[in-house]
């Protein structure tokens, strides 16, 4: 019988071995799902993107900008409703 783990697919590389939980009140978790590009996009991939950004505020504040602007809608695109 073949393992069910040798079809799963390889963990990103920006994904953590090691994984943790975080208390967020409701509020913080509501503004995080708002700022989600596509249905099913992970905390995590939110909170890395949003530190991506914060550094690239700091040391590009033009391109930091357009990123911002080309998230935005990309994540209109992606979210019906929004």
């Amino acid at each position: 019988m073949e393992d069910k783990e040798q079809g799963a697919k390889a963990v990103p590389s920006r994904t953590p071995h090691k994984i943790t939980t975080i208390k967020l009140s409701e509020e913080t978790k509501s503004r995080i799902d708002h700022l989600k590009r596509y249905p099913r996009e992970t905390y995590e991939e939110i909170l890395v993107r949003m530190l991506e950004l914060l550094s690239l505020t700091r040391h590009s504040p033009e391109r930091a900008r357009i990123s911002l602007i080309k998230l935005d809608k990309e994540r209109r695109k992606n979210l019906p409703g929004k």
